[in-house]
């Protein structure tokens, strides 16, 4: 028999010590399923737990349900910097980065579609909360059918377009819809948090409730006449809506180009088909959701209508909140008193 050499049999020693550490050393000081006997593994993630989880909301109204929801426990923001519309805001690279490693966006969702950059940028489908989809129907709250900006163009003739509108939380019930799912959207993020996510909600939908209620005795009749709604365009549906208003859309108007002068008012008004037939029917108010200028004022009035403004907060409120501004807007109707002439 041959006798291998004392160095060779060190060598073979240290060899068999060195490969079944490496292969023991993971297994050192490991607890299978985080230590508890019969638990199941727990999830992978890459967030520090000193860190609260990112939330983006893609417009201000979101981003305060969310807030209310979540409260201190996530950190959450709209990347829309103050002053400029949230419909027009288009990203940059370091916000498209920073959406791309937040653990949940909340936007609106298809068919109310607020935030139009969503569709041209790369986001993972699965930390999107379409939050205006769970438990509404889309014909129900999203499409408005009785726009009436008649036009022509090719053979059609005289005809107007149905739209999509995506001011969703000017209706404090949808409101709270939506806050349902975010709230069920936030507990999968973090299931650990769900029942302070359920009780800062019910906190919430209690404020929506009371606001909801303050809608329903907003007026319907101005003295012996009924009272006749108009809006500039369709985006304050959902306002109308909470009012129990029939709401006549007579055009899409958006600030500061389309209305420049008082003659553009006037063929806004000739436009609609209906208007003198409304006009003989009651009080006729115009909801728009930007100020006018003094010189279109004063055609409104000569027209008989009254301008009243909706703040859809497309802004970032200047002061208050979401519940201050729906209570502002709601202020401007007095149902005790008549309604102001002018309200610039």
């Amino acid at each position: 028999m041959i006798r291998r050499p004392d160095s060779i049999k060190r060598a073979f020693a240290w060899r068999w010590l060195i490969v079944n550490g490496l292969i023991l050393l993971p297994l050192v000081g490991c607890e299978p399923g985080g230590g508890d006997e019969g638990s199941s593994p727990r999830p992978t993630s890459t967030v520090d737990p000193g860190t609260k989880r990112q939330i983006v909301a893609v417009s201000y109204p979101l981003e305060y349900l969310t807030q209310r929801i979540a409260g201190s426990e996530m950190e959450v923001r709209c990347p829309v910097p103050a002053g400029e519309r949230a419909s027009q805001w288009r990203p940059q690279r370091d916000a498209i980065l920073k959406m791309q490693h937040a653990d949940l966006i909340v936007a609106n969702g298809v068919g109310a579609r607020f935030a139009k950059w969503l569709d041209t940028v790369s986001l993972p489908d699965s930390k999107i909360c379409n939050s205006a989809t769970r438990g509404l129907a889309l014909a129900d709250y999203i499409s408005v059918d009785d726009v009436r900006l008649v036009h022509s163009h090719g053979p059609e003739g005289e005809h107007s377009h149905p739209t999509t509108v995506a001011y969703t939380w000017l209706s404090p019930l949808i409101a709270g819809k939506q806050a349902d799912y975010i709230a069920t959207e936030l507990a999968r993020v973090d299931p650990a948090k769900k029942e302070i996510f359920s009780a800062n909600l019910q906190a919430l939908k209690k404020d929506l409730t009371e606001l909801a209620e303050a809608f329903k005795v907003l007026p319907q009749s101005q003295g012996d006449q009924p009272l006749v709604v108009l809006s500039a365009n369709p985006d304050l549906k959902f306002f109308s809506q909470a009012a129990g208003w029939q709401d006549h859309h007579l055009t899409w108007f958006e600030p500061p180009t389309a209305i420049v002068a008082a003659d553009e008012l006037e063929k806004f008004l000739a436009l609609n088909k209906d208007h003198q037939t409304l006009r003989q029917q009651g009080q006729t108010v115009l909801l728009s959701n930007y100020p006018f200028s003094t010189e279109l004022l004063e055609v409104v009035r000569l027209q008989g209508v009254t301008v009243l403004v909706v703040d859809p907060m497309d802004v970032r409120p200047n002061n208050g909140d979401y519940l201050m501004v729906m209570k502002r807007n709601l202020a401007q109707f007095q149902p005790a008193s008549e309604i102001p002439s002018v309200r610039e």
